[in-house]
């Protein structure tokens, strides 16, 4: 149940129960996708497009977030 500016209620457990089964990884990744500097880099990278090298300044910022290109 939502409140009455459209956000959700904190308190109804309803939309967290799809996180009952969770691992860490799925735990992490739910958080890291929420993360609004998370979404800009993400962003940024879909723009440059798949399949081409990451730039020293996308790989700088993944590092922050822990991840690596592969």
């Amino acid at each position: 149940m939502g409140r009455p500016d459209g956000r959700p209620d904190w308190r109804d457990s309803a939309p967290y129960r799809a996180l009952a089964g969770i691992d860490r990884a799925g735990l992490a990744w739910e958080w890291l996708r929420r993360d609004p500097a998370y979404a800009a880099i993400s962003a940024r990278l879909r723009r440059v497009g798949a399949g081409t090298a990451p730039h020293l300044e996308t790989e700088a910022d993944a590092r922050a977030f822990g991840l690596c290109f592969r």
